[in-house]
């Protein structure tokens, strides 16, 4: 080297050494970094894992649109790490656990596989064809335009021209003709459980279902106007389409899929389809083709559980009791499905082994271990396990009643969209009793009647009737009583057994005894051995007055499950509507041999300690010793306590039962006791408050009924006596 290049080279060292350096420094970077290479149809991408999730959604979609599912599910896995994945709602973090889990079939020509693990399989039966179509006119309050009617019609015609010798629809004038009803919604909180969706649409079931199959008795479409969209633009035109065409998809019995190529993918993304993928539509062909759907779901579900998915343990876990015989070795076999499930993560599962734990089923209860997998279940954002917890601080057996925790829990619960209005409205009602609390509840039962829950309903009917919260109003009473009516009519032939037995409960809601006798009747006739007829049949007895029959039939019950601490107490209120006194003490003394956890005991032990008073038995006191020692007397039922402890008089009980729940059951009590003191104007006072503005779904109601009777005879008989003319 001449001298001179080498003073030429030794002037660049110091500039090459810092190149290097540099180079070596922003290679160590980006080797630390986790970035990853995708090849997108022919267009690579470098993509950083470090994106937000929206990129990666949108990431994950083009992979999904070239059939490349190993790096659309890389995709959904990085997206947990995402640095705004923490900002979702719970409940759409837990969709996107889900569809991690779910990605596993994604390469499925259709995903009804994923349907019988992980969501639910519905269709309607051949006999409903056609669909009789109801969508408002423009001039009604949740009417449509004309564009979107034609949205509606074109989604329905997309669907049926899939398999149009199954499926087919028509439009009719009549809402109360239809089978799926159309309404467009002007708050969030008319949209119900979703604030976040932009239509939904549940669809109501004829019975319950069988391994994850079931036949839909009705649906509504809920849609949200365009204002919460946008302005009415034709840019915005393909995704209002989209919307319909994805909840009319659920109408017709499709859950959601786990890709999001797929119209029925959960949400929407740019670049999402706005048409049916062939995979949806090849879903909703191997429904409506099947003969064997539910058989085909029972082994989807047993092989995905032997191959250790969590999702199919915890769906066997649960469809047992209907397929084998109750025994301890079912019961055991059910707890370890489910701890299998729970261990490896998944929520639903935690929050039924919490349950197994708290009830002891198939194991030693164990509320510790049940308030942890509640807990871990939370954390990960169920609502389910805040309702869980919140029973727990409310019922406050094994831990210390807590209203103000249950609450939290109730309302954490809500946000979570875990649907628990009508439980919440249920506890504002009987845990609180004021009139602020009536309000607010009513707000609830609404939410839940939006999905059709038809007790929330039936309640909504009754408070405007009695002006509970709002003040009386008749045609309002009369809108939510001819609701619950309308979905009882619904259910139409040909029936099940189930689906029998679920209208009759609907009868019995909307008070037509006799029409739920003959539906329990014929689910009889034609299922032998469904289970918990006789039960529900005796209570229907109950209620009409047969006594004999309601005995027979609860006989039949308690030797199908002779330990069954339900049949007990009914029977106890049986003996009480008879005058029986020492028989209803009897049956309540049994009850202490077949149940053990204390929250069980408490009322029969109460109307076993009023039952010891009216026939002068002194194992009256060692009830109410008992009653005085376990029981909250802060809490109801507590004040029932004090009172037939002579704590309390009968104005300082009927001040702490303000409501029509706990009034029902205070003026039980009262009513029963004035006929030990042979006041009987006052009992029957007490009695018709409860058939007059009592809560319809307490057996004490049927109890006032029949004591009712009783009284009114017994005075006829003495007036006749005592009458010379006679």
């Amino acid at each position: 080297m001449r001298h001179d290049d080498k003073d030429k080279y030794e002037d660049k060292i110091p500039t090459v050494f810092f190149v290097v350096v540099g180079l070596a420094l922003v290679l160590t970077c980006l080797l630390r970094m986790p970035w990853h290479f995708h090849l997108t149809g022919s267009k690579p991408q470098l993509i950083s894992l470090n994106e937000d999730r929206h990129r990666l959604q949108i990431s994950a979609l083009n992979h999904d649109l070239h059939g490349e599912v190993n790096f659309a599910t890389e995709d959904y896995r990085q997206m947990l790490k995402a640095p705004d994945f923490a900002q979702l709602p719970p409940g759409y973090k837990m969709k996107y656990r889900s569809v991690i889990d779910r990605r596993e079939l994604a390469t499925n020509e259709t995903y009804l596989n994923e349907l019988f693990c992980y969501e639910e399989v519905c269709r309607w039966r051949p006999e409903r064809m056609p669909l009789k179509i109801y969508i408002p006119p423009k001039t009604s309050p949740d009417g449509f335009s004309e564009l979107d009617k034609k949205f509606i019609t074109d989604a329905f015609d997309l669907w049926i021209s899939v398999i149009p010798t199954k499926l087919s629809y028509k439009l009719v004038d009549s809402k109360k003709d239809a089978d799926i009803r159309f309404s467009q919604k002007h708050t969030k909180q008319e949209m119900g459980p979703s604030t976040y969706a932009l239509a939904h649409c549940v669809p109501v079931s004829e019975a319950h279902s069988k391994w994850n199959v079931r036949n839909i008795a009705r649906a509504d479409v809920d849609v949200a106007p365009w204002s919460s969209v946008g302005s009415k633009t034709d840019a915005e035109a393909p995704e209002r389409r989209a919307v319909l065409i994805h909840e009319i998809g659920h109408a017709l019995g499709l859950g959601h899929s786990c890709r999001s190529d797929d119209i029925m993918y959960f949400m929407v993304v740019d670049g999402s389809p706005d048409t049916a993928s062939p995979r949806d539509k090849a879903t909703l062909k191997a429904i409506y083709e099947s003969d064997t759907l539910v058989e085909s779901a029972e082994k989807v579900i047993r092989e995905q559980a032997s191959a250790g998915n969590k999702y199919a343990l915890y769906q066997l876990a649960c469809e047992l009791p209907g397929a084998e015989p109750d025994s301890p070795q079912r019961r055991r076999r059910i707890f370890e499905l489910t701890r299998k499930a729970a261990d490896l993560g998944l929520v639903n599962a935690q929050v039924y082994l919490g349950s197994l734990y708290s009830e002891g089923e198939g194991i030693p209860v164990d509320i510790g271990k049940a308030v942890s997998y509640w807990t871990q279940a939370a954390d990960q954002g169920s609502g389910e396990a805040f309702l869980a917890l919140a029973r727990l601080f409310k019922e406050g057996t094994v831990v210390k009643r807590d209203l103000n925790r249950a609450d939290y829990c109730y309302r954490q619960a809500l946000n979570l969209e875990a649907y628990a209005d009508a439980e919440y409205a249920d506890f504002l009602c009987y845990q609180r009793g004021d009139q602020k609390s009536y309000a607010d509840a009513i707000t609830h039962y609404k939410s839940a009647a939006v999905g059709l829950d038809t007790e929330a309903i039936g309640r909504l009917s009754h408070l405007y009737k009695q002006g509970l919260g709002v003040q009386k109003n008749q045609v309002l009473s009369s809108y939510w009583f001819n609701k619950a009516l309308y979905i009882a009519k619904s259910i139409k032939p040909p029936f099940s057994a189930d689906t029998l037995l679920k209208r009759a409960s609907l009868w019995e809601l909307i008070d037509r005894p006799r029409a739920a006798l003959a539906d329990a009747d014929a689910a009889e006739k034609m299922d032998k051995n469904i289970k918990g007829v006789h039960r529900y049949r005796s209570i229907v007895c109950f209620s009409l007055g047969d006594m004999e029959r309601a005995h027979s039939d609860l006989s039949l019950a308690l030797k199908a499950s002779p330990s069954n601490y339900h049949c007990y107490f009914l029977r106890q209120l049986f003996h009480l509507a008879e005058e029986k006194w020492t028989d209803s003490i009897a049956d309540a003394t049994m009850m202490r041999k077949v149940e053990t956890k204390w929250e069980e005991l408490e009322y029969p032990l109460i109307y076993g300690a009023i039952g010891c008073r009216l026939a002068h038995d002194p194992r009256e006191q060692q009830f109410l010793i008992e009653l005085e020692k376990r029981s909250n007397l802060l809490c109801w039922p507590g004040p029932l306590v004090m009172y037939l402890n002579h704590r309390i008089d009968s104005a300082a009980l009927l001040a702490l039962a303000p409501g029509d729940d706990q009034g029902t059951e205070a003026r039980c009590i009262l009513a029963l006791d004035q006929m030990v003191n042979k006041n009987t104007k006052a009992a029957k006072e007490h009695l018709q408050w409860i058939i007059d503005k009592g809560d319809r779904r307490f057996l004490e109601y049927p109890l006032a009924i029949n004591l009712l009777k009783r009284l009114e005879s017994n005075a006829v008989i003495s007036t006749a006596v005592k009458d010379p003319s006679h």
